[in-house]
């Protein structure tokens, strides 16, 4: 099961962005769960860069992106780590379609999270500095975890719920 935590940013005086706040303490709880369960640092998924990135969104963006992560999650059953579940995807109009090897995704380029831990889809030659979403993935490989698996969709149907209740009692 993914436990819920964040990093204690100022709940109380960002009251008006909800959505923000759920997106943020999604990713962050991610992060802390994937240094817990497996030898990964939590700062390869999530930095306080990427908290600042949310919360510098427009609310009715992040309420959208929260809305398509839920239905990914409730009524796709969604699991695991991938574009489904990232809201930097969502913003960016991440199209997996697109995505072959050799070419750089036009969504992946603009993004923000991309910038701070490197182009989570690039294919890197040997010798070459892997992104952080590939190094996760590879030291997922490495210990025989398929990626699709590091997360439930059950575990995250709880973290969704644990993370509307926080928020909400933080917001009365």
């Amino acid at each position: 099961m993914i436990s819920v935590t964040h990093s204690g940013y100022l709940w109380g005086k960002i009251q008006m962005k909800k959505f923000n706040q759920l997106l943020a303490s999604f990713m962050e709880s991610k992060s802390i769960n994937l240094e817990k369960m497996y030898t990964i640092p939590k700062e390869w998924y999530f930095l306080e860069k990427d908290r600042e990135e949310i919360m510098s969104w427009p609310e009715k963006d992040a309420k959208k992106y929260w809305e398509k992560l839920e239905k990914n999650i409730l009524k796709n059953q969604a699991s695991g780590l991938n574009y489904e579940l990232c809201p930097f995807c969502y913003k960016n109009d991440y199209n997996h379609a697109i995505t072959v090897s050799k070419r750089h995704n036009p969504s992946c380029m603009k993004c923000g999270y991309g910038e701070r831990h490197g182009i989570c889809t690039k294919i890197y030659n040997t010798g070459e500095e892997m992104s952080q979403f590939q190094k996760i993935l590879q030291t997922l490989k490495d210990e025989g975890i398929n990626v699709y698996k590091t997360f439930s969709n059950g575990s995250y149907k709880s973290l969704i719920e644990k993370l509307k209740a926080e928020v909400n009692n933080k917001q009365q």
